[in-house]
C-alpha cells in the first residue's frame, strides 16, 4: 500500500480499528493494552486504573525507577495517588551484563552502582523530592528479589480495579513507545483472572526482601548539589523547552496526540496569559490551532484551579460555523473540556439575547476563532462579544492584520485595555479618539505603529510556516497524524502553462490596457483628500495629494487588469 503524506491544513480521516484491513486489527484495549502510535498505549490504561485507586502494586526491573520517580511523583497526580504504593523491584538482564556470574553483590548493589553512574534527569528533581517524602511517610514501600540463580524478571501492574501484565517494563519505552503486548484482568467483568493474577503479585511480595530504607538512601544520594548557574539555565532550559507544561497536559491523554510545535504553543500561551491576561494566538494557516487551542483551554483550566483563581462562569468559545464549528466540537469531545461553542453568526441575531449572550458575560475565559472578524467596533457581534467580563481572552487568526493601522487598534479592543499599563493605556485612549474623529482618514505616525506593534506583539504567539516547517525537519516522527502518518506543509512547485489566446486576443488586451492607463480613478477620491496630522513633519500636503491621486489611477488600473485574468492562479 502506497504511504499517503497528510499536508498540515488537509483534514484526515478518523480512521479506527473497524477501518483497518482485518489482518491489522488488535484486541480490545482494555483488555489486551497496547502501544499503537498516538492511537493508544499501554501507560494511557495504567493511568486510568491507577488514578484515585486505593492501592497500587509495582512489579518490574529496576531500570523503571526513574520513570517510576517520575510518574508517582507528579504535581498532577499527586491528589489521585493510590493510597498504598508497593513497589518489587527484579532484575534486569540487559543492565548487568558484564558482571561475573555468581557475584555477591546481589540487587541492590547492582542498582545503586547503576543508578549512581548513570543519574536521573534534572527535570525529574522535584519528582524525586516528592517520591522520598511518600516514602517518608509510609504511602511507598519497597522490595527487591535478587539470587544468583532465581532472578525476577516478571511485570505485574496491580490495582484494586484490575491487574495487567505483560511485557511492558514500567518505563516511558515500555508504557508508551515500544511494540509491547499485554493482558489485563478488571476486577469487575473478569474476577477470577484477577484473583489468580493478584495471588501471583502477592506471593512475588512476600518472597522479597525490604528495600525501603536502601531506595531512600539511594534517592538522596542521586539528589546532587548544583550551583547557581547551572540551576538558572536549567530553569531557562525548562521554560524555553517548554517543559513544564507537560504536568498540567499529562492524564488526558494529550501531550501523546500533541505535536510537539502544538506543545511549545500551549506553554508559551499560557506563560502569556499567565503576565498579561490575554493571547493572541496567530500562527500560520495549518499549524494545528483548533487541536492546540482545546487543550491550551484545558491546561489554562487546571492552571486556574491549581491556582485558586476558579469561580462560577463557564470557558466560551465563539467559532466560525459549518466544518470549523465542528472541528471545535470533535476535539472538544475528544479532550474531555467543559466549553460552550457558539457561532459568529449568532451574535448578530436576536438570539443572542438568550443564552449566547448571557453566556459571554458570565465567561471566565472568552476565546475567539477567527478573530479578525472582529475588528469592526461599529458591528452588533462586536459590540455583544465587548460585554464580557472574562479574566482571560484568547484570540485565534492566521491573519490579524489586514487593514492595517485600525485592525492593529481593534485588536488591542479585544486582548482588553484593562491590561495595558499607563502609558499603552494612554496611547490607545488618544488613538481611539482620533480614529473616531477623523475616520477614514486615520493613520498612525511611524512611531506610534511601532508603539502599537510593540504592545501587540507582548500578547502575541506567531510561528510562520517556514518556523514550523524548520521544527518538522528537525523531529518529523514528533509529527504524525492520528493515524501515523507524517504530515508536512507541502512543497510548492511553481510551473508555467500556455494560455493558447489568439492574437486577436492580444490585440484587445493591448488596447484595454492602453485605456485603462487613461482612467483617473476619481470615484476612490469621491469622499476628498484629508491630509493626516499623523503626517504632518514627515510628508507635505503637496506630496500626500499627488500620492493619492496616483494610488486612485493605480488602483482603477489594477481592477481593470485583474479582471482579465485567466484564473486566480495567473
Amino acid at each position: 500500500m502506497a504511504s499517503h503524506q497528510l499536508g498540515l491544513f488537509e483534514r484526515p480521516q478518523q480512521l479506527g480499528d473497524e477501518a483497518r484491513p482485518e489482518q491489522w486489527r488488535w484486541p480490545p484495549q482494555a483488555r489486551f493494552p497496547i502501544n499503537d502510535g498516538d492511537a493508544r498505549s499501554v501507560g494511557k490504561q495504567l493511568r486510568r486504573d491507577m488514578e484515585g485507586a486505593r492501592e497500587l502494586c509495582v512489579i518490574t526491573g529496576f531500570g523503571s525507577l526513574e520513570y517510576l520517580v517520575a510518574t508517582l511523583g507528579a504535581a498532577s497526580f499527586e491528589k489521585r495517588l493510590p493510597g498504598r504504593v508497593r513497589i518489587v523491584f527484579g532484575h534486569e538482564p540487559m543492565l548487568g551484563r558484564g558482571l561475573p556470574t555468581g557475584d555477591p553483590r546481589r540487587l541492590p548493589a547492582l542498582m545503586r552502582d547503576w543508578w549512581l553512574a548513570h543519574g536521573i534527569s534534572l527535570e525529574n528533581a522535584p519528582a524525586l523530592l516528592r517520591v522520598m517524602a511518600l516514602i517518608k511517610e509510609g504511602t511507598i514501600e519497597a522490595r527487591h528479589v535478587s539470587g544468583a540463580r532465581r532472578v525476577l524478571h516478571a511485570k505485574i501492574y496491580l490495582t484494586d480495579r484490575a491487574a495487567m501484565l505483560g511485557s511492558s517494563n514500567f518505563t516511558r519505552a515500555g508504557m508508551h513507545e515500544q511494540l509491547e503486548f499485554n493482558a489485563r484482568f478488571s476486577a469487575s467483568e473478569d474476577p477470577d483472572r484477577y484473583k489468580e493474577v493478584r495471588q501471583a503479585a502477592e506471593n512475588f511480595w512476600r518472597m522479597a526482601s525490604d528495600f525501603t530504607e536502601e531506595l531512600l538512601r539511594l534517592l538522596a544520594a542521586l539528589v546532587q548539589p548544583t550551583s547557581f548557574e547551572e540551576a538558572v539555565a536549567r530553569a531557562c532550559a525548562e521554560i524555553l523547552e517548554c517543559e513544564w507544561a507537560q504536568e498540567l497536559l499529562d492524564g488526558e491523554g494529550g501531550v501523546a496526540r500533541l505535536w510537539p510545535t502544538q506543545i511549545k504553543g500551549i506553554a508559551r500561551a499560557l506563560w502569556i496569559l499567565e503576565r498579561e491576561g490575554s493571547c493572541l494566538v496567530a500562527d500560520a494557516t495549518g499549524a494545528g490551532k483548533t487541536r492546540m487551542g482545546v487543550h491550551l483551554l484545558k491546561a489554562l483550566q487546571r492552571r486556574m484551579q491549581a491556582t485558586g483563581r476558579w469561580r462560577e462562569g463557564p470557558f466560551v468559545l465563539i467559532s466560525p460555523p459549518g466544518d470549523v464549528r465542528r472541528a471545535w466540537e470533535r476535539e472538544r469531545a475528544r479532550c474531555g473540556i467543559g466549553i460552550a461553542i457558539h457561532s459568529h453568526g449568532l451574535l448578530s441575531k436576536k438570539e443572542a439575547e438568550g443564552v449566547v449572550r448571557e453566556d459571554i458575560r458570565r465567561a471566565q475565559c472568552l476565546a475567539i476563532d477567527e478573530a479578525h472578524n472582529f475588528l469592526n467596533p461599529k458591528s452588533n457581534r462586536t459590540r455583544r462579544l465587548m460585554e464580557h467580563v472574562a479574566e482571560h481572552v484568547v484570540l485565534f487568526t492566521a491573519t490579524p492584520i489586514n487593514r492595517g493601522a485600525q485592525d492593529l487598534i481593534g485588536i488591542v479592543e479585544l486582548l482588553g485595555a484593562d491590561n495595558l499599563d499607563e502609558g499603552s493605556l494612554r496611547l490607545f485612549d488618544g488613538l481611539m479618539h482620533r480614529l473616531r474623529r477623523q475616520r477614514a482618514h486615520f493613520a498612525l505616525s511611524s512611531d506610534e505603529r511601532e508603539r502599537l506593534r510593540r504592545i501587540v506583539g507582548r500578547f502575541m504567539l506567531r510561528r510562520t510556516k517556514a518556523d514550523l516547517k524548520r521544527e518538522i525537519a528537525q523531529n518529523p516522527q514528533g509529527f504524525l497524524d492520528d493515524q501515523g502518518r507524517p504530515c508536512s506543509y507541502p512543497e510548492h512547485v511553481p510551473c508555467t502553462y500556455r494560455t493558447q489566446e489568439t492574437p486577436k486576443d492580444q490585440e484587445t488586451a493591448e488596447k484595454i490596457r492602453k485605456l485603462a492607463q487613461r482612467l483617473r480613478g476619481l470615484a476612490y477620491l469621491e469622499g476628498g483628500i484629508i491630509y493626516p496630522e499623523a503626517l504632518k513633519g514627515r510628508m507635505s500636503e503637496a506630496k500626500f495629494v499627488d500620492a493619492r491621486i496616483n494610488s486612485a489611477k493605480g488602483i482603477a488600473y489594477y481592477q481593470v487588469m485583474a479582471s482579465l485574468r485567466s484564473s486566480r492562479a495567473a
